[in-house]
């Protein structure tokens, strides 16, 4: 009877165990509204993130002037208990998911060898803001971010 019970109760740890559910991963540093600091002359870029619906969703904007020359759609996402962020574009007809591969307090990692660039985004909260960092195994492109000034 012993046995049978730590079996039950290393099945029901276990079970808990592998059931990640967005409610438990706590991504909140990232809320907020911030603005680019490395921007190329000329360029403004933003990016939201709110909490709703169970996930958290971003939107990333470029514009030059008045025009919307990029927008991207973001979500950190629970997609069969496994997480991921999702990246919406118009160049990209289907959005494009990337797997989170590690996370910390502050800061994860997301990773999908098959897309083309970037294979890899890192998103860091650091003292002044925000570091999001998108790569490949040839280029590496840094986005520094800090509070937007509404």
């Amino acid at each position: 009877m012993k046995n049978f019970t730590s079996m039950i109760l290393l099945l029901v740890i276990t079970s808990v165990g592998c059931t990640q559910s967005i409610e438990n991963k706590d991504f909140s540093w990232l809320l907020g509204d911030w603005q680019r600091t490395n921007n190329e002359a000329g360029q403004l870029t933003t990016e939201s993130w709110e909490f709703s619906q169970k996930e958290y969703q971003g939107l990333g904007v470029t514009v030059v002037g008045s025009d919307t020359v990029f927008f991207e759609n973001i979500s950190l996402t629970n997609i069969e208990n496994q997480m991921f962020l999702v990246v919406e574009t118009p160049e990209h007809g289907d959005p494009v998911q990337f797997k989170i591969t590690s996370q910390t307090n502050e800061s994860f990692t997301a990773e999908n060898p098959e897309n083309d660039f970037p294979k890899k985004i890192i998103y860091k909260k650091t003292k002044e803001g925000l570091l999001a960092t998108v790569s490949n195994d040839e280029r590496t492109i840094d986005f520094t971010f800090i509070p937007a000034k509404n």
